[in-house]
């Protein structure tokens, strides 16, 4: 999922700073603008919350989202935002990320 590239945004200021090596600092609402069209399919949003070990509840309670909104991005109702094929591109390269996401979260971490 991570292809290494300049935009990867590994760091996000709500979870914190991480060993991975990249530092980029950005805000999830800066990938809402329009100009930002995401090119993630559902199969493959689908495919990454399983490569994460996250199902579309866990998804919706860590980002705020409703289970119903992630639901449609998972059946092609709606398209997938940007920010969330980033964020899932940064929780991929960056795991502790993610376990901070869902310690900060209360949300049942990986074992």
């Amino acid at each position: 999922m991570h292809n290494g590239g300049g935009d990867c945004l590994c760091h996000f200021r709500a979870y914190g700073d991480c060993d991975c090596g990249k530092d980029y600092r950005r805000d999830l609402t800066q990938l809402t603008s329009s100009e930002n069209v995401c090119t993630m399919t559902p199969a493959a949003f689908a495919t990454a919350l399983d490569d994460l070990n996250l199902s579309q509840v866990q998804f919706a309670r860590l980002t705020g989202m409703t289970n119903g909104t992630v639901s449609r991005w998972v059946r092609g109702v709606l398209p997938v935002p940007l920010w969330a094929e980033r964020l899932l591109d940064a929780w991929d390269a960056c795991p502790e990320a993610l376990e901070r996401a869902r310690s900060d979260s209360g949300a049942p971490t990986a074992e």
